[in-house]
Order: structure tokens, then C-alpha cells, then sequence
């Protein structure tokens, strides 16, 4: 499967993703696309099959790892690289395991389409829906995945704010409060 950019980018800006422009070697080794948000940079290349993963691999590490070191120090963030295929071949398994166990210069993951959409096999990455913070004047917002958490509403909009500090301050002041006591 091919990635649309179109697509990919439509997901990606929905949840706060910031397009970085590719440049030449990217784009010859398959980046479809590389994107920034506050705390990451990811880049995205489709492959048709998992094998071409084993073989182009560690390129693509290369080329994120020059792509982030070309940013100030203070600028830079946690790199992930994701890999998208439409199916992963049982033969390609235990090499591939190998490579995305090795965090050494970034993250690595390699998704499998398996007749999901782009959006819905984007979306299923762990970091991709925590991108975007909360609006400061909507203090109702909060990150979408802490909606889902069995936390005091207090203590989620504090972590939608990304605010430790006063996060800490609370809770050694004991100002959260538990809606249920866990046995």
C-alpha cells in the first residue's frame, strides 16, 4: 500500500501534526511524509511489504537522525519512525521484531494496513492523538486519551495543561479527589 500524502497529512494536521518539508534522500527512500508536534518528529514510509523494511531500514534511521540533528538542541524532540505496510509476511516477523526492538536513534514501528484505512491504522498509534493540548481558554478540553482515563475531572484538565508543577502542588495538598474508593 502506498500512502497518499494528501491523506496522511489530513490525518496527522487534525491532531496537531505540523508538516516538516521532505527533502531529496527522503523522498527516494519512500518518506511519505515527516511531521512535528511538541514533544516528537515522526517520519512515515510506506513499503509494499515488510521485507523492504529489513533492507531500507536503517537508511531511514540515518536520515531521521540527520533530520533531527540539523535542529538547535533545544529544539529537539523524541524521533519515531513508522513503517506501513499492507501485511506483515510471517517470513519477515522475527528480523523485523529485531529492528523495532532497537531504539537506539529513534523509535520504530511498523504498522500493518490489513484492510484498514490510512486514518484508522494512523490513528492507532499511541502518541498520534496526544499531539494537540488543550485550547487555554477551554478549560473543558482535555486530551482525548485522558478522557478515557478514571480520573477526577480536575486532575485530567491539569494534565491536558501539561502543567507538573501545579499538577504536584495539588496533589501534595491533596486537592484531587477520588469519585470512588478502589478496594
Amino acid at each position: 500500500m502506498k500512502i497518499d500524502p494528501a491523506s496522511l497529512s489530513n490525518v496527522l494536521h487534525a491532531t496537531g501534526w505540523n508538516a516538516i518539508p521532505l527533502n531529496p534522500k527522503l523522498e527516494r527512500l519512500g518518506f511519505c511524509g515527516v511531521y512535528g508536534c511538541c514533544f516528537a518528529v515522526c517520519g512515515f514510509v510506506s513499503h509494499a511489504a515488510a521485507s523492504e523494511v529489513l533492507a531500507e531500514w536503517a537508511e531511514c534511521q540515518v536520515q531521521m537522525a540527520e533530520l533531527e540533528e540539523s535542529r538547535p538542541a533545544s529544539h529537539q524532540k523524541d524521533l519515531y519512525l513508522v513503517f506501513v505496510v499492507p501485511r506483515i509476511e510471517k517470513e519477515s516477523q522475527t528480523d523485523l521484531l529485531r529492528i523495532l526492538s532497537d531504539t537506539h536513534v529513534c523509535r520504530k514501528l511498523c504498522i500493518e494496513t490489513s484492510g484498514r484505512t490510512l486514518e484508522e491504522a494512523i490513528r492507532d498509534l499511541p502518541f498520534v492523538n496526544t499531539a494537540t493540548p488543550p485550547a487555554q481558554d477551554d478549560k473543558e478540553k482535555v486530551i482525548p486519551l485522558l478522557a478515557t482515563l478514571d480520573l477526577p475531572s480536575e486532575l485530567k484538565q491539569d494534565l491536558g495543561k501539561r502543567s507538573p508543577q501545579v499538577i504536584l502542588r495539588k496533589l501534595l495538598n491533596n486537592k484531587y479527589t477520588l469519585l470512588s474508593t478502589r478496594k
